[in-house]
């Protein structure tokens, strides 16, 4: 992938990354603004946001780009979710919400 906009924020260059056993769905990236953007796309009903949360806060640990001085952003896409959390950086997507996007 080249380009991916989230929540009017674009990041021109994304794709997948992997480090030995940990893997995240969709890394995004702005250097101008030194902005990196974690995702996980969970295609399953009731998906539990805080737990994906912190397991991807944990794996974005191991991404080096740019160590200091970056604002780290998150997504969760997912069918639907147990419950809805506000977290300052984070966006969740359900299906009812891209729906509306599109």
């Amino acid at each position: 992938m080249n380009f991916f906009i989230c929540n009017n924020k674009s990041f021109p260059k994304a794709g997948k990354w992997w480090h030995h056993d940990k893997e995240i769905d969709i890394v995004a990236l702005n250097g101008d603004v030194k902005e990196i953007m974690f995702c996980e796309c969970k295609w399953q009903d009731n998906a539990d946001a805080v737990k994906i949360l912190n397991e991807l806060k944990e794996k974005a640990k191991f991404v080096r780009w740019h160590d200091e001085g970056i604002k780290e952003h998150y997504a969760i896409f997912a069918k639907s979710f147990k419950k809805t959390i506000k977290e300052k950086h984070l966006q969740l997507f359900d299906l009812k919400k891209m729906k509306k996007i599109m």
